[in-house]
């Protein structure tokens, strides 16, 4: 195998990494612009991004907090 084929080859590799790594962000954005559209993402938001356990038992006191004082869907 020569230089110019194994160069190609690593090439073509890091695109196909690069395209799969592209596609997968792509895919990402659009899953948190269909949550979005939803309202889900608003309201787990918190959740999500919580990093520690101290941290989500405070984003569902919160959570719980805000669902009493808000007004009737009735």
């Amino acid at each position: 195998m020569t230089q110019n084929e194994v160069i190609t080859t690593a090439r073509r590799l890091l695109n196909a990494w690069l395209s799969h790594i592209s596609a997968t962000v792509e895919n990402k954005q659009a899953e948190g612009r269909l949550l979005a559209a939803e309202g889900v993402l608003a309201a787990a938001y918190g959740e999500r991004v919580a990093a520690t356990s101290f941290e989500r038992k405070r984003v569902t006191a919160l959570t719980a907090l805000l669902h009493y004082f808000a007004p009737s869907r009735d």
